[in-house]
Parts: structure tokens; sequence; C-alpha cells
């Protein structure tokens, strides 16, 4: 085995942190082909996935590691807000509907409890001191944020008209 059992528990807490953008992401965005096309399939698919990025970087940011965001701030609304003026207005209903609802709270609440888990994991049984700790969460965390942010930017320039 590559990692001692320790490491481990570090790995298990990020497959958590990972898998809910991974699975959004890897379903319609890999095989992305271009479009001259409104595509809602594909903008909601991009969008999920940034939202939940942009949410992932906000838990982390009222966590411990807050510290590390000095100079870089976060806003969900202006996101969603962003999201919402590439959408028809179906979709714009749509995304405000899920956004209103019990299943995106709970995803709120699972990104939370993972950058806990992923706090105490790292910091009780690896014995990492706070700034190790934070940083490998930011690393972590800004590399999916940065893809699903990427993956946006793609669907709004080919799939928006």
């Amino acid at each position: 085995m590559i990692f001692h059992d320790e490491e481990m528990d570090y790995w298990g807490a990020f497959r958590k942190l990972i898998v809910s953008f991974a699975v959004g992401i890897l379903l319609g965005l890999v095989s992305v082909s271009a479009s001259a096309e409104y595509n809602s399939r594909k903008l909601g698919e991009a969008a999920g996935a940034y939202l939940n990025a942009v949410d992932m970087i906000l838990q982390l940011q009222e966590s411990k590691c807050g510290y590390l965001f000095k100079k870089k701030t976060y806003s969900f609304d202006r996101t969603v807000k962003e999201v919402l003026s590439y959408l028809r207005p179906n979709d714009q209903k749509e995304l405000q509907a899920f956004l209103d609802g019990e299943e995106f709270r709970k995803g709120q609440e699972d990104n939370k409890r993972t950058i806990q888990e992923s706090l105490r994991s790292l910091g009780g049984r690896e014995g990492y001191d706070e700034k190790t700790i934070c940083g490998m969460i930011l690393s972590n965390t800004a590399m999916v944020h940065e893809y699903a942010k990427q993956k946006w930017e793609y669907a709004k320039s080919h799939y928006t008209k």
C-alpha cells in the first residue's frame, strides 16, 4: 500500500470533498462537444458544479482556515446572479426552485460537514499543525473550484446561444 493508515483518513475525508464535484463534472462535462445552440442540460451541469464549488470555498472561509482568504472574497449570491443571467426564464425558475429546496440545503450541510471532518481528521490522528491542515484543504478545494469554474466558462461560451 502506498499510504500509511493515518494518511488514509486524510484521503478518505477528501474523497467526500471531491465526490460531489466529480459526479456533476464527469456526467456531462468531460465529453463536451462544441455547439452553437442553447443547451439547458449542459449549462445546468456546469452551473451546478460551479455553484457547489463556490459553496465549498465559502464553507472553508467560515472555518478556522478563513484567515487564508484575506484578499480573495467569494459571494454565492453574486455567483447565482451570474449563472441566472445566462439561463433562459424556465431554467432560471428551475434553478431558483432548486436553490430554495431541501436538497440544496442538504448539499450545503454536507459541504460544511466535509470541511469539518477534514479539519478534525488531519488535526486529530494525523497530528498536522493548523497551517498545514488549512493549506492542504485549501489546495484541494481551490483545484476543484478552478476546474468547475473553467467548465462553467466553457458552458457559457458554447451553450448559451
